[in-house]
């Protein structure tokens, strides 16, 4: 199981317990995001891969990453 945003997608951030609990394995971060939330792939034992973006000319990057997303 793989989450995909639109090749265009203009999400900017994804918030405090997005994604608590999921039971997707895959997650590709959109160019855009540049905050994820405290506790946003809390509690996610499938979860094996998150791709943020390296660069992209003009796109931000994720610049603020809140305390334990992953815990």
């Amino acid at each position: 199981k793989k989450v995909e945003f639109k090749k265009n997608s203009e999400l900017k951030s994804i918030g405090k317990e997005a994604f608590y609990g999921c039971t997707f394995e895959n997650i590709s971060i959109p160019p855009y995001v540049n905050q994820v939330g405290k506790n946003a792939f809390s509690k996610c034992s499938n979860l094996k891969s998150v791709i943020f973006p390296i660069e992209f000319d003009d796109f931000s990057v994720v610049s603020n990453l809140n305390q334990n997303i992953f815990y």
